[in-house]
């Protein structure tokens, strides 16, 4: 399997009458099997073919999640071109450094194009020839398809900060890493997926590609609203939902809030106590309820893309529904390490996936080197210098690796605070402190230089009372007291201030915006 075309025709040899993509459409729905797929995506390569869209030839790619979208991916990396996705929810200044650094051949786009991408070719998704011409017809056309070294996918990613960078990935390090991630998703063996994370991230992709592998279905929707998913969480029987902590946070804090609703905070209190003696599948009887409204098939999720309170994970093992955590970075492919799934631990994330190498430096930095990890960044030889290491990809991320090899995340080396006396502070430590308690629903700590050394601050995201109300000033602070109360001396917070907006800025996979947060801050 060297190439993600090979991964698509493998999973169509094993599994080709089988569901392999389904997307709602108003009270309906649209399926595809595997053969369905393979066949909708070669026609589409080949009408790419008489586009000239062919061998090396960038194709910007701007859509929501559909099995159409699917395909077109798989159709352009059977051309040969390489698949520059942008997410839907990008600043207009990120897009517009996405197309003049791609310089693309083509754009394919699904929703409305902003202004920035006016000046590329476009082609409408919904107007592509996926049931034309025949297979035999793209046989005669199409030329060679892609080798392993070449490259499928150029990322553009800035993080929480800075300009974007053009992450490349071939066909062989995302096809090593779809192959590494289905030994982690093995035993969930022909599972039904919910797609609420965006294409153009690179978790969602990996879990579609190591997903198929395995006899998946993927199941998309045209609305993320709450009746929509729980609709199809029902009607499609989904057993597993790849996600981030945040969307996590948000379904659970849902939950909650009709258990206070409905006046049983005290049942659940002592329902959440019990759960902990009992196996799986009596927690999953002991909170029918919230299964029932789940869809009654829900089994996993497997998390990815920012940090995972452990608090959070429990919580939902409590209910019955284990997570597997996993970390990662774009350049990576995406996943590093991850939990199995009979070794779950609540706040690592996990062992090394097979074919990745795991170490750290002597700063504590989290050093990766695999078939995964990327050649470099695009047109951009000083960045590939300073983040490729002899092979080694440095992750800015720092981390402990326990005696049993189960790697922990520490923070980021860019938001470590130096404190005077020469201890470093992780600022997620103090943040996951604050949520824990109510009514802050997020938090974001800053050391800010002070003339007698480091004043900790933080900007809490507060949510309503259980009555609905606005959480009043006095609540905020009992709350950052009773933090401060279980944090060692030197992480305690020394003022504190409410974000006014109804959110944090947030990047697409969620994580808070750090520096957007701080120079607002300032002003």
């Amino acid at each position: 399997m060297a190439t993600l075309v090979d991964l698509l025709a493998q999973a169509t040899e094993e599994h080709g009458n089988r569901e392999a993509v389904w997307m709602r459409r108003g009270s309906g729905g649209d399926a595809w099997t595997y053969a369905e797929l393979w066949r909708k995506a070669q026609n589409l390569s080949a009408f790419f073919h008489q586009q000239g869209i062919g061998k090396g030839q960038r194709v910007l790619v701007y859509a929501p999640n559909s099995p159409q979208l699917v395909a077109t991916y798989f159709a352009l990396f059977m051309a040969g071109a390489i698949v520059v996705p942008i997410d839907l929810r990008s600043a207009p200044e990120v897009t517009s450094r996405i197309r003049e650094k791609a310089r693309a051949h083509t754009l394919i786009s699904g929703a409305p194009v902003p202004s920035e991408l006016d000046r590329v070719q476009r082609l409408k998704i919904d107007t592509l020839p996926f049931d034309e011409p025949s297979a035999s017809t793209v046989s005669r056309e199409q030329g060679p398809g892609p080798a392993a070294d070449d490259l499928a996918e150029i990322v553009f990613t800035s993080g929480t900060t800075g300009s974007p960078k053009g992450v490349m990935l071939t066909h062989a390090n995302i096809a090593a890493n779809a192959a590494a991630a289905a030994t982690l998703l093995q035993d969930l063996h022909n599972f039904r997926a919910l797609s609420i994370l965006p294409l153009s991230h690179m978790f969602e992709q990996i879990a579609l590609y190591a997903g198929l592998k395995l006899g998946a279905t993927f199941n998309y929707v045209d609305s993320l609203t709450p009746n929509t998913l729980f609709e199809v969480l029902k009607e499609r029987q989904v057993t597993m939902i790849p996600t981030v902590p945040h969307v996590m946070q948000l379904f659970y804090s849902a939950i909650e809030a009709e258990v206070r609703r409905q006046g049983k905070a005290g049942s659940w209190k002592l329902a959440n106590r019990i759960a902990t003696r009992l196996p799986f599948a009596l927690r999953r009887r002991l909170f029918s309820r919230v299964h029932q409204r789940l869809g009654g098939h829900l089994e996993y999720f497997f998390a990815g893309g920012a940090y995972l309170p452990p608090e959070l994970q429990v919580a939902w093992e409590k209910l019955g529904i284990k997570v597997l955590q996993g970390y990662g970075t774009t350049e990576c492919s995406p996943v590093v390490s991850a939990c199995p799934l009979d070794r779950r631990r609540p706040g690592s994330v996990g062992l090394p996936l097979p074919g990745v190498e795991v170490r750290l430096a002597e700063d504590g930095e989290i050093l990766v080197r695999g078939a995964s990890v990327t050649p470099g960044y695009f047109e951009d030889p000083e960045a590939t210098s300073a983040a490729l290491m002899e092979g080694w990809y440095r992750t800015k991320d720092l981390g402990v690796i326990d005696e049993d090899g189960f790697l922990f995340i520490k923070g980021r080396k860019d938001d470590m605070i130096p404190l005077p006396d020469g201890q470093n502070l992780y600022p997620e430590d103090i943040e996951n402190a604050l949520r824990q308690q109510l009514p802050i629903r997020d938090a974001v700590v800053f050391g800010l230089p002070r003339r007698q050394g480091v004043q900790l601050h933080a900007v809490v995201l507060p949510e309503p009372n259980q009555d609905g109300a606005p959480a009043t000033s006095e609540e905020i602070a009992q709350a950052v007291r009773a933090t401060n109360l279980s944090l060692a001396n030197y992480q305690r917070v020394d003022s504190h201030q409410v974000w006014q907006g109804a959110d944090f800025p947030r990047t697409h996979t969620l994580k808070v915006k750090r520096p957007e947060v701080l120079r607002d801050l300032s002003q």
